[in-house]
């Protein structure tokens, strides 16, 4: 009977298991798909200019006045500019260019990751809100997915944008890519000396010191979505040490949600990290062999000019 049991379980268990997760996984589709649905067609006006883009837009405005980060607001969410003043400068061409530029580039960013990633990040949730805000998360997810995926660029431009946009989420994989990567620790060092000399010409190096300390009033932020917005700072006592045995097992998005004391509706993007180490081709390699196919049926290659 024994025996029975065991052999039963041996063979049926993993089944289930498999069962369940594609069951959780069809889940969380339709909950991503109900609520991006809400926001784009409920709630979603593509209109007007959105919180995160004014503040890209002022910021801009500011730079060279030695005022890009105003503490008379410290407390108010009406200006609150918190990234890098190089980003600021780097934003000027795409702001000058407008909103609707930056949501192509969001969605044509995708093109970079295998087209199943693409349509899994087109049905979350988090992937419009960031499209509606016109944040920056989309372009931190792709470049994290080809960073765990060994992408030597993608590596590159996630310590990049770990820099110049830093969100406590965004550490757990520059750990992850330090560790695992140790090619990348000699570029991210002298990165990150060439960075803090550039921060330090602009003359808003103690503003964004200040700015990154500031983050802290995000845990009481009405769209703060993480476990803090109920236990506030005393989740760190829990989500430090998950983080580092998330981080410990390989799960690098898992994590990365676990140790952020705030999580805004378009940080959740990240889970989709948990896609990566695949040798699935990008999107656009897709598009590009397509094209090349088609040429080649349009214009046949001429006969080989050599004998035989």
């Amino acid at each position: 009977m024994t025996a029975t049991v065991a052999a039963l379980r041996r063979r049926y268990l993993p089944l289930a298991l498999r069962l369940g997760r594609t069951v959780a996984f069809g889940l969380l589709i339709v909950l991503s798909v109900a609520l991006t649905l809400r926001h784009v067609i409920l709630t979603g006006d593509f209109t007007t200019t959105p919180f995160d883009w004014q503040q890209f837009e002022i910021a801009t405005q500011r730079l060279g006045t030695g005022n890009l980060y105003p503490w008379a607001f410290r407390d108010s969410f009406e200006y609150s500019y918190r990234y890098s003043p190089l980003f600021a400068y780097l934003m000027v061409p795409l702001v000058s260019m407008g909103i609707t530029v930056w949501r192509f580039l969001q969605f044509a960013v995708l093109l970079m990751v295998p087209w199943r990633v693409a349509v899994l990040a087109l049905l979350a949730w988090p992937f419009w809100e960031d499209v509606y805000n016109a944040n920056v998360m989309t372009f931190v997810f792709v470049a994290g997915w080809l960073a765990i995926n060994g992408n030597r660029w993608g590596t590159m431009a996630y310590l990049l944008l770990a820099a110049l946009v830093p969100r406590p989420l965004m550490l757990p994989l520059v750990v992850w890519i330090l560790w695992k990567q140790p090619w990348a620790r000699m570029p991210a060092a002298i990165g990150l000396v060439v960075l803090a000399a550039l921060t330090l010409a602009t003359g808003e190096a103690a503003g964004f010191v200040d700015a990154l300390a500031r983050g802290g009033n995000m845990i009481e932020f009405e769209r703060n979505y993480g476990p803090s917005r109920w236990f506030g700072w005393a989740w760190l006592v829990v989500g430090i040490p998950l983080a580092g045995w998330l981080l410990w097992k390989g799960r690098i998005g898992l994590a990365s949600l676990a140790v952020s004391p705030y999580l805004l509706p378009y940080h959740f993007i990240v889970a989709l990290w948990e896609t990566a180490r695949t040798t699935d081709k990008p999107t656009i390699s897709l598009f590009v062999n397509a094209a090349a196919d088609l040429v080649s049926r349009v214009r046949p290659l001429p006969p080989d000019p050599r004998p035989g």
